[in-house]
C-alpha cells in the first residue's frame, strides 16, 4: 500500500494498493484506490482481485465498495466477503452481469451520496463499459478505471505489441479499444463537457502511473487524439 500525496492538506486522504492481473501475453497493471473522506466514509474503488482477505480488512472500516465499469469486477466477491459491513455500489449493467453480488445501489451520479466531497461522474454512451469517473474535490483527484492508461514501464515484445494496439504503449493515452464501445457520440461527449467543467489537477488511473499536475491539459489531448473536443 502507498499513499498519493497531492497535497500536504489531503496527504492522507487516498491510499493506493497495486496489484497485476495476467492477460493473454502481458501482466496488466491494475490499482485499487481507498478514499477517506471527511464525514468518515471510507470508500473503495475498483478492488482487484490479487488483494488478498488479509489486505482487505487492514484496510478499517471500509463504509462503500465501487465497481466502476463493467469490466472491473473480478475482485468484488473478496471484497464483499472480507469487508460485510461496506454498501456495495455498480453501475447499469450488472444487475444482469453479477447476479450473484449483493448490490445496493447502482451509481447514476444523482442518487450518490458524497457528491459534496466526491463527485461521480457517469460516462454516457457506451452501454458496454458504463464507466462513472470520480472526482476527490479536496485534492483535485480525478480517478478513472479504462477511460486512460499511464503504463510507462512496460517490458517485453507482448507488452509493447498489446499497448501498441491499444495506442498506450510507453505513454499517457486513451485507448482506441475503449473509444471503439462508444456507440452514442452525443451522449458521451455531453459527459465530458460535464467533466471539463470540474476543477481537477491530478488523476489516478486504474492501470499505470499517477499523475501529479496538469493532469486535465493531459487528459484533453488524449481525448483529442481519439476524436472528442473538450
Amino acid at each position: 500500500m502507498t499513499q498519493v500525496a497531492m497535497s500536504s492538506h489531503n496527504m492522507n486522504a487516498i491510499e493506493s494498493y497495486d496489484g497485476y492481473l495476467k492477460m493473454p501475453l502481458v501482466q496488466l497493471h491494475v490499482r485499487t484506490s481507498l478514499i477517506h473522506l471527511q464525514n468518515g466514509k471510507r470508500i473503495l474503488l475498483s478492488p482487484h482481485p490479487s488483494l488478498t482477505k488479509e489486505e482487505f480488512t487492514r484496510m478499517g472500516d471500509v463504509t462503500d465498495i465501487v465497481a466502476p465499469n463493467l469490466f472491473h469486477h473480478l475482485g468484488i466477491k473478496k471484497a464483499v466477503a472480507a469487508l460485510p459491513k461496506a454498501k456495495l455500489w455498480g453501475i447499469n449493467g450488472f444487475d444482469q452481469k453479477r447476479k450473484d453480488l449483493p448490490w445496493h445501489s447502482f451509481v447514476t451520479g444523482i442518487n450518490w451520496p458524497y457528491n459534496d466531497e466526491l463527485i461521480a461522474l457517469p460516462l454516457d454512451g457506451m452501454p458496454k463499459v458504463n464507466e462513472c469517473l470520480f472526482l476527490h474535490k479536496p485534492s483535485k483527484t480525478l480517478f478513472v478505471t479504462d477511460l486512460c492508461f499511464n503504463i510507462l514501464d512496460s517490458k517485453g515484445f507482448g507488452a509493447w505489441l498489446i499497448y501498441s494496439l491499444f495506442g498506450t504503449n510507453q505513454r499517457f493515452a486513451t485507448s482506441k479499444f475503449f473509444v471503439r464501445a462508444v456507440t452514442d457520440k452525443a451522449a458521451f461527449q455531453a459527459s465530458l463537457d460535464k467533466l471539463f467543467k470540474h476543477d481537477f489537477d491530478n488523476l489516478v488511473p486504474c492501470h499505470g502511473s499517477v499523475i501529479t499536475g496538469n493532469a486535465k491539459a493531459l487528459l484533453r489531448d488524449a481525448l483529442k487524439e481519439r476524436g472528442f473536443a473538450v
